[in-house]
């Protein structure tokens, strides 16, 4: 039985990246706290893992970072269209 509350590997495709080429994204789930990262786009095979911590701490900043830019440019909030 999965277990929801775990993380899980993700991955990111888009319309005009699909499966069939590879995710454009993908955080792999190595275990509890280890992760790998792949992307089509990556120009060198990084061969290291991340911790959880390092991981989350990276994509808050990079969220935090684009929120920014789409308020002052845009006057959009990104979060108005998740849910968290």
């Amino acid at each position: 039985m999965k277990d929801s509350k775990r993380p899980s590997s993700f991955y990111y495709f888009s319309m005009e990246h699909d499966e069939r080429e590879g995710p454009i994204l993908a955080f792999i789930r190595e275990n509890d706290n280890k992760w790998r990262l792949f992307s089509i786009w990556q120009e060198f095979e990084h061969e290291g893992i991340i911790s959880t911590d390092v991981l989350v701490k990276a994509v808050d900043r990079y969220l935090t970072e684009f929120e920014e830019i789409l308020t002052v440019r845009f006057n959009i909030w990104y979060s108005d269209f998740i849910k968290l």
